[in-house]
């Protein structure tokens, strides 16, 4: 606090004194506003901090809508490290929640405290901000007791740079109140912003934890626990194919359709009704399994979290009776949860759909699993699947061996999008080279079939078994 306070009074004195040169006059003024500025900082974190560690801050958990959180603090970092001409990444590793309940105040004062110390202390290179469940970063990439089991359905938030660094000596200090790290440049700090950090991680149930290399620079993570919120059913559409659609052939279908969230089964049944399909609607897991056991089903749309007999346990209990062993189920939640995942296909789920809805994707499905043939607007039938599923092994080899494949080098992308959980880019990268590569049309159309259905045992195997081929041909032709 003496140095904006020296200088606000210094140049006070000076300016008492001083009264025709005007240049000073002006230096004088901008030192003491911004020694004033600094000041008011400084007093504003000592008093934030004290009401921390007095425990009169508390948390005000209201719901906040993750993707448009994260994408506003990125276009922040983003232009302040084009202001010093440095990069920044921002990479949602798999699949977030869209709606949780947490602080948005201190979470987003938290994560700007992180990401501002990582621009200012990074004069060349980039910062790196990276978000996703603790299932989808590698333990190499950090550490193994940080990517534990139990860390697993936390969400982390990870903030790398390639900055000055910090002596490994000087890790224990840095969450030290007015403890302050030496840059090259002359910026002050009050020293207080990872302290308050520390405090307000811990308030969250966490702890910020670091890596840093003097000279390479530093990585900043946290991992938390958030309640996910069940939203509305949102759709979304990627083009025509759901429009085009009119019918069916062949016989009805009766599809049930379980959901406590009213507005949620009206989504569904307002689009599969006009299909042609024979609707049962469920509001809970109890009333389901009721209701199958009465009705010959086609295939039933289960919602995941519900009172008393959630999706899993609905699941469960059915596939105990032979008669319902192979009746299609499919998981239609919010939930992004690895663990809630394998966890439905555990007990027996035949798919797992995340929310916002794809109609397409969920049309795929219904074709997949009922066998069905489409009707289109202008009256003719047409499928849905480019290249349907292979029904015998052989049937396989000849069908892969027609094909033409990607390049090794798209190949490998992505198996490391795959890798990532990061399915959204894979069908993305996917369609934007069917511009490039039409000859390879049938070969992407798989992928992307396996990935909107979120078959990830397939398409990993998918192109793992061509990466390993087109590695091979390499090393026959080097020979």
């Amino acid at each position: 606090m003496r140095t904006p306070l020296n200088a606000i009074l210094g140049f006070t004195q000076i300016l008492k004194r001083e009264t025709t040169n005007l240049t000073l006059q002006q230096r004088g003024l901008e030192v003491i506003q911004q020694s004033g500025e600094h000041l008011l900082t400084l007093i504003n974190d000592i008093l934030y901090l004290a009401k921390i560690e007095a425990g009169k801050l508390d948390l005000e958990l209201r719901e906040l809508i993750l993707p448009s959180f994260l994408d506003n603090l990125a276009d922040i970092i983003h232009m302040r490290c084009q202001e010093k001409n440095i990069e920044f990444e921002h990479q949602i590793l798999g699949d977030l929640p869209t709606l949780v309940k947490g602080d948005t105040t201190r979470l987003r004062q938290l994560l700007l405290n992180l990401l501002s110390n990582a621009v200012k202390f990074t004069n060349k290179g980039k910062v790196i901000f990276k978000v996703g469940y603790v299932a989808n970063f590698s333990a190499v990439q950090i550490d193994r007791t940080s990517t534990s089991v139990a860390n697993q359905d936390k969400i982390r938030f990870y903030i790398e740079d390639t900055g000055i660094g910090i002596p490994e000596e000087r890790l224990a200090d840095i969450f030290t109140p007015f403890y302050t790290i030496k840059a090259e440049s002359s910026q002050e700090g009050t020293g207080l912003g990872l302290s308050i950090s520390q405090n307000l991680a811990e308030q969250m149930g966490s702890q910020i934890q670091v890596k840093s290399t003097l000279g390479k620079g530093s990585t900043f993570w946290f991992d938390l626990n958030f309640s996910v919120l069940e939203t509305p059913m949102m759709v979304t559409t990627n083009d025509d194919f759901a429009r085009e659609i009119t019918g069916y052939t062949g016989e009805q279908r009766r599809i049930l359709v379980v959901d406590d969230i009213d507005t949620n089964r009206d989504i569904l049944v307002n689009f599969l009704t006009p299909l042609g399909f024979d609707i049962l609607e469920a509001s809970s897991g109890a009333e389901a399994i009721a209701l199958t056991h009465k009705n010959k089903l086609d295939a039933i749309f289960l919602d995941l979290i519900m009172p008393e007999v959630n999706g899993c346990e609905a699941i469960r209990r059915l596939r105990k009776e032979s008669q319902f062993q192979d009746l299609p189920i499919i998981i239609i939640s919010a939930s992004t949860l690895p663990i809630h995942k394998s966890q439905c296909y555990e007990v027996g789920a035949n798919e797992f759909l995340n929310k916002p809805l794809s109609f397409e994707q969920l049309l795929r499905i219904l074709e997949i699993y009922l066998k069905l043939e489409w009707i289109t607007s202008d009256g003719t039938t047409r499928s849905l699947l480019t290249q349907p599923l292979p029904a015998t092994p052989a049937a396989k080899n000849t069908a892969a061996q027609s094909l033409i494949i990607l390049s090794q080098e798209k190949l490998t992308h992505l198996w490391n999008l795959i890798i990532q959980g990061d399915i959204r880019s894979v069908i993305s990268a996917v369609n934007h080279w069917q511009q490039d590569e039409p000859q390879a049309t049938d070969f992407m159309q798989q992928i992307i079939k396996l990935a909107e259905t979120c078959q990830m045992k397939k398409l990993k195997e998918l192109i793992r078994q061509h990466l390993e081929e087109a590695l091979s041909r390499e090393q026959g032709a080097g020979e």
